[in-house]
């Protein structure tokens, strides 16, 4: 298992490492000046500045790599380097609050769960545990949301939650 991963990853890099460099590398060169600005200045601003350029650099590189990786596994054929940054983009905020949640050590991942407003997330933990917040259970489904609510729920349940603690109520089987 371990050295077909390794040969998958092998072939990934072979194929795609200039453009995989070159962005890497301009990403890293922001990230790179930031930081050099910071530390030549004696306020706490540029330093915190530099800090989420570097964070949000990072993410946004292995987000692109992860949207390379799908794309060969689905079998398209690579697409533009602006794509993959602009799919990452899109998830950046989940990608911060998984590193978020993975450095202090809880598995998981926020995944947008749209229904009683348009912008619910839930933390759903490796476990199989859903911190739902205020997603309206399927039974309370109004007309304007149903198709939302259904929707979320079916994804909780895709992604193996069996229970799940709404931010009203007490922890429920799904």
């Amino acid at each position: 298992m371990t050295s077909e991963v390794l040969g998958e990853a092998w072939d990934i890099y072979r194929r795609l490492w200039r453009r995989s460099v070159v962005v890497a590398g301009l990403v890293f060169a922001v990230v790179s000046l930031g930081s050099a600005l910071a530390g030549s200045s004696r306020s706490l601003s540029p330093l915190l500045v530099s800090l989420v350029l570097s964070l949000l650099g990072s993410l946004l590189v292995q987000g692109a790599l992860v949207e390379v990786v799908r794309d060969l596994h689905e079998g398209r054929a690579p697409a533009r380097l602006g794509e993959y940054y602009s799919r990452t983009r899109a998830v950046l905020g989940t990608l911060v609050g998984v590193s978020f949640l993975a450095a202090i050590g809880i598995d998981g991942e926020v995944v947008a769960t749209p229904g009683h407003s348009d912008d619910s997330v839930s933390l759903v933990l490796d476990e199989g545990a859903a911190f739902t917040g205020d997603l309206t259970p399927l039974s309370m489904a109004e007309p304007h949301n149903a198709a939302a609510l259904e929707s979320s729920w079916r994804r909780l349940r895709q992604l193996g939650v069996t229970i799940v603690y709404p931010g009203h109520g007490s922890p429920r089987p799904i």
